[in-house]
């Protein structure tokens, strides 16, 4: 493995000499992955105070090759077969799966058969796959090219991973995934704290390891909080080419309401045998829907001496309401502030809770109507546990 190769080796002077890399651009690769994966090796040096890293451009043809963003390298031919490079990367761009380089497969081959690890980045996997270099290896390619190279190389142990190091193959999907990949190398060569100060030189948060997927998590892409949902938006762009019905989909996630989300209040009395005075409005509380809900719902069951219990909350403080109250020979005190332990109701609207959400009402009438059910599922002996256990029942 990879992992396993001394990432310096003695010269015949007993020097230690750097671990020398080969690119392998292809015309049009891409800047961007060639950049992450170079320039963790410069600074690698750079603060290693010593050259770690070694590396060398070639191309199929040598001289000039253009780049994605249309700058130009001059490089080598492959027309020597050095013996001093410990890793190849191919480094390719836009796709071009057709494309034919019989010297250089024969070059990676020879490369290989010398004991070079060889690895590709970006669509560069296409080369490697061509000159047959990927037969029982795993390896990837950039999420673009997957479903393709997946149905012209169906033998392959293809993944969707940022990158995949099997033995002496490397693959890498392209992008920034190249700076994690050279940053895993450099943590294997030489300490993961050499790997994390080169990630902080270039403000790279977090260090992605092999194994972790190309395509964003829906939750960060799409704004998908529900996990259930998740899972499904995941196996949905597993099955693109065999999609899933709808009677499958239906049993992977819950229906959830999309749009516009709406205030719907919920407000109830706990007796010491029942739940009492349930409502509903559709808007949050305030002091007037607090007056109107003690006027219509709460106070007309009221006996002489019940006492009120009200959170301390500011839409309850209403003179009107007091004075319906006491109209009606009930009287009221507040709790203390930020005293849940108090109100027995928490546990009764804790149930309730649970109770709707597995209802899953989606319309403003059925929540009604659900409510409705839901409060009758109450008994005498629950209620009263609920108020003994916040300390309202003497022994």
């Amino acid at each position: 493995m990879l992992s396993r190769r001394t990432p310096t080796n003695q010269s015949a002077a007993g020097q230690l000499r750097a671990f020398n890399i080969a690119f392998v651009l292809i015309d049009e690769f891409s800047f961007m992955a060639f950049s992450s994966a170079a320039e963790p090796l410069r600074s690698a040096n750079r603060l290693a105070g010593k050259g770690l890293y070694s590396w060398e451009l070639f191309s199929p043809t040598g001289g000039a090759v253009q780049a994605s963003n249309g700058m130009v390298f001059q490089v080598e031919p492959l027309s020597t077969k050095p013996t001093n490079i410990n890793l190849v990367l191919v480094c390719g761009g836009a796709e071009k799966p057709d494309l034919q380089f019989s010297k250089l497969d024969s070059w990676l081959r020879w490369m290989a058969a010398n004991r070079v690890t060889i690895g590709s980045i970006s669509t560069a996997s296409y080369v490697l796959a061509n000159a047959g270099l990927l037969a029982g290896y795993q390896c990837t390619i950039h999420w673009e090219s997957l479903a393709v190279f997946r149905e012209r190389y169906s033998s392959l142990d293809i993944l969707d991973d940022i990158f995949v190091i099997d033995r002496d193959r490397i693959t890498c999907s392209g992008g920034t995934a190249a700076m994690d990949m050279v940053l895993q190398l450099i943590g294997q060569h030489h300490g993961t704290d050499l790997a994390s100060s080169v990630a902080a030189q270039f403000i790279h948060e977090r260090v992605r390891r092999d194994g972790d997927r190309q395509v964003m998590d829906p939750r960060h892409r799409l704004g998908i909080v529900n996990p259930r949902l998740r899972e499904t938006v995941i196996t949905m762009e597993h099955n693109i080419e065999n999609p899933i019905s709808c009677a499958d989909r239906k049993r992977l996630v819950d229906y959830q309401p999309f749009g516009h989300w709406h205030t719907q209040t919920f407000v109830a009395c706990l007796r010491h045998d029942r739940l009492d005075a349930p409502w509903i409005i559709n808007k949050p509380m305030n002091r007037d829907v607090f007056d109107t809900y003690i006027e219509t719902q709460l106070a007309p069951p009221l006996r002489k001496k019940d006492v009120i219990i009200l959170d301390n909350l500011s839409s309850h403080k209403s003179t009107k309401a007091e004075e319906i109250l006491k109209a009606h020979g009930a009287w009221f005190l507040f709790l203390p502030p930020y005293s849940p332990d108090l109100n027995p109701i928490e546990m009764a609207f804790s149930k309730l809770k649970a109770l709707m959400r597995k209802a899953a009402a989606r319309s403003y009438d059925d929540l009604w109507r659900k409510v409705g059910q839901v409060c009758d599922l109450f008994s005498d002996e629950e209620c009263f546990n609920y108020l003994k256990a916040a300390g309202y029942v003497s022994e």
